[in-house]
């Protein structure tokens, strides 16, 4: 096993995931079940895969193969209880050449409760041998554990990015929301700057578009994330870069129509609503706006067209 001292101190981890014991998850004396730590682990494990924006299955389907665990061995060294908010920590210590040594932690505040030590291997799922790590998969584990970008955003016009935003909106408006195709296209897509995010492995993950200026007012819509991978960040992403956009070419304020679904998330962006709720392709909406005036874009980097890494 890993020597507590290496694997015991927050520090080491990049990730994290909260997990806060149910009362199912106790035993009598309302201490938590050892095997249910497995389970808090193989929890984590999915949040982890949407940290590097993979959505899973998409991504083991895309390079032909199937992660399978070999080892999953636990040491313990304290009890969680009922209604403890458990800190899960997870880390990708080495990859190899088809293996991937995975450690894990629980926390209680700064107190070790469980550590892991797990070994995936990399294998074709039809006779399960296995396989190297494709390169680009090992590069965004690499590139996520030494804390550099997993995600690069990229804005240029319809023509150039059509294929890929419209694959993911159609995905998320028509097949997910029932939206009519002829709706979700129109007239304005051909004016309006796009921005596109794609993860490590080429997948785009989230789109948007920018409309043309009125009264140095902008307009953005059609903001879509890929539904395995919300609540990552990329959908702030991708309204930072229209944002910036926005900025750059002089608008003071931005507004959109905001499924009412959604308010609370662009709320906790600045933004504000006014007037009546309203339907809009059978949804139901409201208004809202973001001044540009006196706020902080510093963060908001100019996009090259090749695309950066956005915060």
């Amino acid at each position: 096993m890993t020597p507590k001292s290496v694997i015991g101190a927050k520090q080491n981890f990049r990730f994290s995931h909260k997990q806060r014991v149910r009362g199912a998850e106790v035993d009598a004396h309302r201490v938590v079940l050892n095997a249910q730590f497995q389970k808090y682990f193989d929890a984590a494990a999915t949040e982890y895969w949407r940290s590097l924006s993979l959505p899973y299955e998409q991504s083991m389907a895309q390079l032909g193969a199937e992660l399978y665990v070999k080892k999953f061995s636990l040491e313990y060294f304290a009890p969680g209880h009922c209604d403890d908010l458990l800190d899960v920590r997870l880390r990708c210590a080495r990859i190899g050449n088809s293996a991937i040594d995975v450690e894990g932690a629980v926390f209680l505040g700064d107190e070790l409760l469980v550590s892991c030590e797990q070994i995936l291997v990399f294998a074709n799922p039809v006779n399960q041998r296995p396989i190297p790590v494709p390169a680009d998969f090992r590069k965004v584990i690499e590139d996520f554990e030494a804390g550099l970008p997993v995600v690069s955003y990229r804005a240029g016009s319809w023509d150039e990015l059509s294929d890929d935003a419209l694959e993911l909106r159609i995905e998320v408006f028509v097949e997910e929301q029932g939206i009519a195709l002829e709706s979700e296209v129109d007239l304005h897509d051909s004016h309006a700057m796009h921005v596109v995010a794609y993860n490590g492995m080429g997948q785009v993950v989230a789109t948007g578009r920018l409309l043309p200026s009125e009264n140095d007012q902008a307009k953005i819509g059609r903001v879509a994330v890929k539904r395995s991978l919300r609540g990552t960040g990329l959908g702030t992403g991708v309204l930072r870069a229209l944002q910036a956009l926005a900025a750059q070419r002089g608008d003071t304020m931005v507004k959109l129509h905001a499924q009412c679904t959604s308010r609370s998330f662009y709320e906790k962006l600045g933004y504000l609503a006014y007037g009546n709720v309203f339907e809009e392709d059978d949804l139901a909406h409201i208004k809202m706006s973001l001044s540009l005036l006196g706020g902080d874009l510093s963060r908001q980097r100019p996009l090259q067209a090749n695309g950066i890494p956005w915060p």
